[in-house]
Formats: structure tokens, C-alpha cells, sequence
């Protein structure tokens, strides 16, 4: 089996009486694979071979240096058959993947490839470009290879817009359902009317953990015993009051943003913003910006109740 890998090289080489450094370029490694594991849907988990002391290199000069360089006693290296049963895809940050034919059959937009040198698509290519990015990519074969051998799979609430565009350009019906099923089920989560403080305050003191943050009503009553801060910080310094300003101080990365989408339930009546306690003060405008870029999908309460809320901070 064979894998490019483009590791860069620098050679010393002695042409007459002067030793020359010459920048050698790795095209390929040809790998022993008879001892790894390989089935009909995955290929070998290998990324380099390893040199050894009966390692045999092949050399070829690149166009760029045959005015420079000769070789001689050239040894000329048998190629392998190409593989029938693999498409090479190239993702949009330009990654290569070679997959089994089989693993890609339920995406549609694949058909030509993976039905490569068969009936109407006998002069196919067996390779394909995709949009997506190789991180994307990568996801969307867990998927296939997950569906494929029966098991159950999913994915972060923060990727569902890449694995959207994903499923649908691959024209991959199963991962687009799925995807579905995850807004669908944030659309049923969220109420679509205003919740009002009053509401807020009185699910608290019957045991539910609501909090108030820019506006976003937020339930983290399953997620509380799984905090990393502990299960004691939320009910003593958040509960019942603005938190934005908690998030602040004690949640700066982008992974603490992403989680948010996961526990919003609505938005805080415009009204009540004055009714809500602000004990920590107010958090900084470029927070707040930044905030409001990572949850961009938030329920829209219309403009009026939007600007209300706009100008409470």
C-alpha cells in the first residue's frame, strides 16, 4: 500500500569533487500492510512506514534538476496496481483521503466515483473534490462507518451547520435527517414566547437551575453536577440575577461559547429586564460583542423587544 506524504529531505551529494546539498522530496512510502487491520469499509490504520536497515530507496530526478543531476545503475521500481475498491477525495483545505468505495455508497453525489469502471460510469475518475473541510470530512466518515456497522453516532451541537452543508452537498440522506433531528430538537426545547423573571425565580425555588445571561434564559439544571467548577458556584453566584458577567470573568474560551446553544430554553421578557439583579455589575461591551457572535441563533423576539433588550446593557 502506498501513501504520499510529502516530508521534505535534505540530501548531501557529491557531484565530481564537491559535495552539494540537494532538497529531496518524500513521494511515497510503499507499506508491508499484511499485519494490519483491514476490512471491507476501512483501510489500514497506518500514516509512515519505518525505515529499516533492508529498506530500499528509489530515487527520481524532478524536472526542475535534470541539468544538474543525472543517476545511473538506476534499479526501476515495479508499480503497484492501482486499487479498485479506493476514491481518492480531496477536501476543500486541499487534505487527501483515500476511502473504500463501499463506505461512500449512500452519498449520492459520489455515484460517479464510486461506480467508477462500471456501465455508464466505466470511464469515470475514481477520485472526487469535495467543499468540505478535512475536520468536516473526517466527521462525516465516523458517520458512515458508524451507520454502516449498526451503531449509534453523533456529534457536538457546535458542528451542526458544517455537518449540514456537508450531508447536503454529498447529497448523504441519513447524516441530513440527523442533522434535522438535532435542530429539531433545539426548535422544541426553545419556547417561542418571552419567559418572564417571575417564572424564572419561582422554577428555581422548585428545584430547576435557570439562568439569566444577556437576555438568554439557559437551564443547566442536568448539566449542574458536571460543571468543572463544581456544583456549588452556579446556585451561589448566578441564581436569580444576571450571570453575564460571571461568564466573563470565569469562562474566556471559545469552547465555554459553544455549550451555551445546548442549555438555551428562551429569551427573558424585554420587561423584565429592570427586574433582574445585576450584583457583579455589568459585563464589557467587547464580551457582550463577542457573546452575541457566538450565539447568532438565538431566538428572535421581534424588533421592538429586541431593541429593549438591546438598550438594557
Amino acid at each position: 500500500l502506498t501513501s504520499p506524504v510529502n516530508e521534505l529531505f535534505v540530501v548531501l551529494v557529491k557531484i565530481g569533487d564537491v559535495q552539494e546539498e540537494v532538497v529531496g522530496r518524500l513521494v511515497d512510502v510503499g507499506v508491508d500492510d499484511s499485519g494490519l487491520e483491514e476490512d471491507e469499509l476501512t483501510l489500514p490504520d497506518h500514516y509512515r512506514g519505518m525505515v529499516e536497515v533492508e529498506t530500499r530507496v528509489f530515487l527520481k530526478v524532478d524536472d526542475v534538476a535534470v541539468t544538474q543531476l543525472s543517476l545511473s545503475n538506476l534499479v526501476t521500481k515495479e508499480a503497484a496496481p492501482p486499487p479498485k475498491d479506493i476514491v481518492d477525495i480531496t477536501t476543500g483545505d486541499e487534505e487527501y483521503f483515500p476511502v473504500k468505495k463501499k463506505l461512500l455508497r449512500p452519498c449520492i453525489a459520489l455515484t460517479s466515483a464510486v461506480m467508477s469502471g462500471r456501465g455508464v460510469h466505466e470511464h469515470a475518475a475514481a477520485s472526487a473534490t469535495v467543499v468540505a473541510d478535512c475536520c468536516t470530512f473526517d466527521r462525516v466518515l465516523l458517520y458512515l462507518e458508524a451507520t454502516a456497522r449498526g451503531q449509534a453516532f453523533d456529534f457536538d451541537p457546535e458542528y451542526l451547520e458544517d455537518m449540514t452543508k456537508a450531508a447536503e452537498e454529498l447529497k448523504l440522506g441519513g447524516l441530513i435527517d440527523l442533522c434535522n433531528q438535532k435542530r429539531g430538537a433545539f426548535d422544541s426545547r426553545v419556547r417561542k414566547e418571552p419567559i418572564t423573571f417571575d417564572e424564572i425565580v419561582q422554577r428555581n425555588a422548585s428545584g430547576e437551575m435557570l439562568l439569566t445571561m444577556d437576555g438568554m434564559v439557559l437551564d443547566v439544571t442536568r448539566w449542574l453536577e458536571e460543571h468543572p467548577g463544581g456544583s456549588v458556584i452556579i446556585p451561589e453566584q448566578a441564581l436569580n440575577m444576571d450571570s453575564t458577567v460571571f461568564f466573563e470573568i470565569y469562562h474566556a474560551s471559545r469552547q465555554s461559547f459553544l455549550y451555551l446553544k445546548e442549555f438555551y430554553v428562551g429569551e427573558l421578557r424585554a420587561e423584565d429586564f429592570s427586574k433582574v439583579p445585576r450584583p457583579g455589575g455589568d459585563a464589557s461591551p467587547a464580551f457582550v460583542d463577542t457573546l452575541r457572535t457566538f450565539t447568532s441563533w438565538r431566538l428572535k423576539l421581534g424588533d421592538a423587544a429586541e431593541q429593549k433588550a438591546m438598550k438594557s446593557f
